[in-house]
C-alpha cells in the first residue's frame, strides 16, 4: 500500500516531509546509500535528527510500512493515512523525550498504539479487514506456527478469531501475530509487566481457541 505524506505545514517540520533525505551527504558516501541507511541504528537515526532534523525522513523511510500495517487492522486506509502524519509528527516533536532504556521501535508503536487508541474511543471504529491492504495470510501463518493444530481453520477464520478481541486481548494479538513482537516488546509498548503480558497472552489464545471451536 503506498500513503503519499504530505507537506503539513506547521511546526517548522513541513521540510521532513515527503521522504528525500541526501544521506549520503550526511554520512560521506555518495553510492549505496539505501545499504548505508539499513546498516544504520535507529538510535543513531535518532541523534542525526537532533543534530538535523532532514534525518528525521529516514525513520519515516524506515517505519512507515509496518506501521501502516499495523494501523490498517483497526481502521481504514483512509484514516490510516492521516493517522500516520499525526504519528510521525508526535514521534518528531516528542523525540527528546525518547530513553534509550527501550527501544526506538517499541516507542514508536507506543506512540501509534496511544494514537489508535484515541482515535476508536472518539469513533468507535470497526471495519472488515481488506486483504489487499492488510496482510491477512501472514498474520495467519504466524498463528499456525504457534498452534499448528489450527491449520484447517481458514485464513479468514483465524484473522476474525484475533479482530473480534476486545481490548488488551486484541491488542498483544495483534502485536504478537501481526507485527512479530515479544513479550518484553509488547510489555514496552503497552506500558504493562511482563507477567501481565504473558497472562493476558494465555488469556486471548484461550479466547481465541474457543472462538474457533464454535467457527
Amino acid at each position: 500500500m503506498i500513503v503519499n505524506i504530505v507537506p503539513l505545514g506547521f511546526l517548522g517540520i513541513g521540510d521532513l516531509f515527503p521522504v528525500t533525505l541526501n544521506f549520503a551527504a550526511m554520512l560521506g558516501n555518495r553510492v549505496g546509500i539505501e545499504r548505508k541507511e539499513a546498516m544504520v541504528s535507529d538510535n543513531e537515526f535518532v541523534r542525526l535528527t537532533r543534530k538535523n532534523n532532514k534525518a528525521f525522513s529516514s525513520i519515516i523511510q524506515r517505519y512507515q510500512d509496518p506501521l501502516l500495517r499495523y494501523i490498517i487492522f483497526f481502521c481504514d486506509t483512509r484514516s490510516a493515512s492521516s493517522l500516520i502524519q499525526e504519528i510521525f509528527v508526535s514521534a518528531y516533536v516528542n523525540l527528546n523525550e525518547y530513553d534509550e532504556s527501550i527501544s526506538f521501535s517499541s516507542w514508536i508503536y507506543r506512540i501509534t498504539h496511544k494514537e489508535i487508541a484515541g482515535r476508536l474511543k472518539e469513533s468507535k471504529l470497526r471495519h472488515e479487514l481488506d486483504g489487499g491492504s492488510f496482510p491477512l495470510e501472514q498474520m495467519a501463518k504466524a498463528i499456525i506456527a504457534v498452534f499448528p493444530d489450527w491449520e484447517h481453520y481458514s485464513i479468514q477464520q483465524l484473522v476474525a478469531s484475533v479482530q473480534q478481541l476486545q481490548g488488551r486481548h486484541r491488542d498483544i494479538m495483534v502485536l504478537k501475530y501481526s507485527e512479530g513482537k515479544s513479550s518484553q516488546e509488547i510489555s514496552d509498548i503497552l506500558e504493562l509487566n511482563i507477567d501481565t503480558v504473558s497472562s493476558l497472552t494465555r488469556l486471548a489464545e484461550d479466547e481465541i481457541n474457543q472462538y474457533l471451536k464454535k467457527a
